[in-house]
Parts: C-alpha cells; structure tokens; sequence
C-alpha cells in the first residue's frame, strides 16, 4: 500500500495564492533544503572575501562566533512563536497540501517523544509540521514546546542556523534533547530511521522503516519520564523522485550513498523535483502531493522509568505494533 489516509484535492486556489504557494516551495528548496548549504555557504564566502576590510571582518568574526562559542542556547530557548507562525509556513504547507491528522490529545504541561516516520529524503512533513506552526500544530496542542531534531551539522551552516534555531530546531543529540525535555511542555519530535531509513525512501512504493535498532529515543523518554507519541507522515516519499526500487541506477547509488554513510555518518540524498512554476520533472522544487502528518495517543512511559530493561521492553513492544500494520512492507 503507498499511503494509508486517501489524498485529498487541493482547495480551489486562485491565481495569486497559487502564485505564492510556488514561491514558498521554490524559496523551501533555494534557501533551506536542498539549497540551503551551497546558497549560504556561497553568500558567506563572498562576504568573507570582500574587498571592504570592516565587512571582511565582521563576516569573519560572526563565523568564529558561531564555530567555537555559539553553542550554549542549542537547545530551543531561542524559539520564537512569531517566527514560528509566518504566513510563508502556512502557504508551504498549502502547496503540498500538508495538514495534520491528531487522532488523541497531548495533554499540555506534560513531555512528549515524537517518533516520525517515515524519514524521506529530507523529512520535509516533519519540517513542515513539527518545525514550523505551518499546519497548525500549536494550535491543535497549545501548551507545549516543538523542537524538531536534525542533524548538528546543520547549526554550522552560517545564517541559515539563526533561522532554525528561531523556529525552536535543535541538534538531535543526548544533551540538546535532554535539556528541551527538562522543560515542562517540552516535546521533541525525532525522524527515529535516520540516514538509514532515507535510503530506504522510494516515492509510490510501500513503506520500509529503519526501526529495529533505534532504541535512543526510547531511552530518553524514559529518562525524562516523558510519554512516545507515534507520528507517520503519509505522502513524506512523494514529494521527490528517486531512482525505482531495485533498478541499475538505484543499486549503483545505495553503494555510493552508504560509503558516505559509513565514511562520515551522513548519507547524500541525491534526487529530483520539478523546476520551479512548472510540473516538469528534474528540478529541485518539491512535488506537489498530498501529506498527512499523523499523531497518535500519547504511550505514557512513567511507570517503567526505573524498570530494569524497560528500553527493550518499550522497544520491542513498538517494533511488534509496527510489524503488524498492513501499509508497512518491512521494518528493518
């Protein structure tokens, strides 16, 4: 099966709505992913050469600044509700459409673990949903704290980070996500398959979830006595085009793309989208295709913070609920 919620048509749009509907896809893919690092990096290079002394150095000392001593507020202190709610995230949202599906409450004041699935090539649902207010996940559970995790490399890319850390992302390391979780309303949401799982994404084919060994998130809901909330973005493998499952040029590109993964942890995502305005294919702008963030009920997880082997207990028990769901080909 290729989707578990069927796909909704899109409202009738007019022509201008739809014009900035382009725009905010096109600006997603220029300006963060994936353009972002090659656009900002550039930008910054330029600057850093420029024949103005003053600019030159200013450039040079923020780059300093954010290597080796902006690293105490990664944690999402810096979120702003503001940067959160932009006009530009809702009109994102819209183009796909993303909306969100939220099946139980999540309590306000209580900690929550987010465990999305599936990772895509870019977990653009996640960005969308949890990342940004775009399609109204503040709204649906006032009271509570979104941090997206994504990679730490991210925070060293310049300019960009002052966005994302404004929008309340953080590293998804032990000690970021321990601290957004020491908080009361805390919630981090984690695309548990990683890398991993990103090699598995092939967009119209079932769903391959990278899950068996993933047992970090569990361990830190746990720690914060904080409850798992099961998370699936229905339609996160259409909005890019890969090579087909099992074809000559998608074997060619797994071995390619795991060296990267196994030489420096990070697989390069190598795909497709349109060209920007048009649906002609072979372009970096996301495809338009219906995604359905869902949220399930809370699985509160206080009870078993002081169990001997609760890890594998909660674990397993999530492994086996997964392995028994019909749109899911295979977990591995």
């Amino acid at each position: 099966m290729t989707g578990g919620l069927p796909p909704s048509s899109s409202q009738r749009r007019g022509p201008l709505e739809a014009f900035f509907q382009q725009a905010a896809s096109t600006g997603f893919a220029l300006f963060i992913l994936p353009g972002g690092p090659v656009v900002f990096w550039t930008l910054f290079l330029w600057l850093a050469s420029s024949r103005c002394l003053a600019l030159r150095a200013l450039v040079l000392a923020y780059g300093v600044w954010m290597w080796f001593f902006d690293t105490a507020r990664l944690s999402g202190e810096r979120s702003s509700r503001s940067v959160r709610g932009w006009r530009v995230w809702r009109l994102l949202a819209a183009y796909f459409p993303a909306s969100l599906h939220a099946t139980a409450p999540l309590p306000p004041g209580a900690k929550y673990v987010l465990g999305y699935h599936p990772h895509g090539v870019v977990s653009l649902g996640a960005f969308v949903g949890v990342g940004t207010n775009g399609v109204g996940l503040d709204d649906a559970f006032p009271g509570l704290d979104f941090h997206l995790c994504t990679l730490a490399v991210n925070f060293k890319m310049p300019f960009i980070r002052e966005l994302i850390l404004r929008l309340g992302i953080i590293p998804a390391s032990k000690a970021c996500i321990r601290r957004a979780l020491a908080r009361n309303g805390g919630a981090v949401c984690i695309a548990v398959g990683g890398a991993k799982e990103a090699l598995l994404s092939t967009p119209g084919a079932p769903y391959e979830l990278y899950l068996g060994k993933r047992k970090g998130f569990v361990r830190e809901a746990l720690l914060a006595e904080a409850s798992l909330v099961p998370t699936f973005a229905f339609g996160e493998l259409d909005v890019f085009r890969a090579p087909a499952r099992g074809s000559r040029a998608r074997r060619w590109l797994l071995t390619f793309q795991n060296w990267g993964l196994g030489w420096y942890g990070y697989s390069l995502p190598v795909f497709c989208g349109n060209l920007p305005f048009t649906n002609v294919g072979f372009g970096l702008q996301p495809i338009s295709e219906a995604v359905h963030i869902v949220t399930g009920a809370p699985i509160p997880l206080r009870v078993l913070a002081h169990v001997p082997g609760a890890v594998d207990l909660v674990a397993a028990d999530r492994l086996e609920r997964v392995e028994g769901d019909g749109r899911v080909l295979h977990v591995q």
